[in-house]
């Protein structure tokens, strides 16, 4: 008799707990390939999206086409090649494109305002001309190509992988 005066006490509270988890919860929209969606910039961290003015920045770009549903809840879109991310997206950064009515015309599209990111500048090491150990990481004094002795920079290790015959060279001939 106790026992199920407590199981109903514990299923009721149970009830009652996922009636508030859900109460402000939007319901999730079922998103079919061919459909169109906007999408949230400031949720994949792209450069412009933050920093001065991003309050007048647009809040939801698109619309974009659904290419392939992976799961329930994560979407493939169609973009251009501006967009410097995956093409792939959770629903909580899109939203369905709801088309305007007949009776307001037609809309004039804003530009896309996501600029193309373009490759980091690489720089061609000359030379390595020093090494050292600071926290217990190898680093080495760097003289790049076309730049006096003033710009040499101490480097990790890990950030000269595309030097490796520069810098096997150097370790060949301290023994390193």
């Amino acid at each position: 008799m106790h026992r199920d005066s407590a199981r109903r006490a514990i299923a009721k509270a149970q009830d009652e707990q996922v009636s508030q988890y859900n109460k402000n919860r939007r319901p999730i929209p079922d998103f079919k390939k061919g459909d169109r969606v906007l999408m949230n910039p400031h949720s994949p961290d792209w450069i412009d999206a933050k920093g001065n003015g991003v309050k007048l920045k647009q809040h939801w770009l698109g619309p974009f086409e659904i290419t392939q549903r992976i799961n329930p809840k994560v979407f493939c879109l169609h973009m251009s090649n501006k967009y410097p991310s995956f093409l792939v997206f959770n629903i909580e950064h899109l939203k369905k494109y709801e088309e305007s009515g007949p009776e307001w015309g037609e809309h004039t599209k804003m530009p896309e305002l996501c600029r193309k990111q373009t490759e980091l500048e690489e720089f061609v090491v000359e030379a390595i001309v020093g090494h050292r150990r600071k926290w217990n990481t190898p680093q080495f004094l760097v003289q790049w190509s076309g730049y006096g002795p003033q710009f040499n920079t101490w480097e990790p290790q890990r950030g000269l992988r595309n030097t490796s015959i520069v810098l096997n060279k150097y370790k060949r001939k301290h023994n390193l």
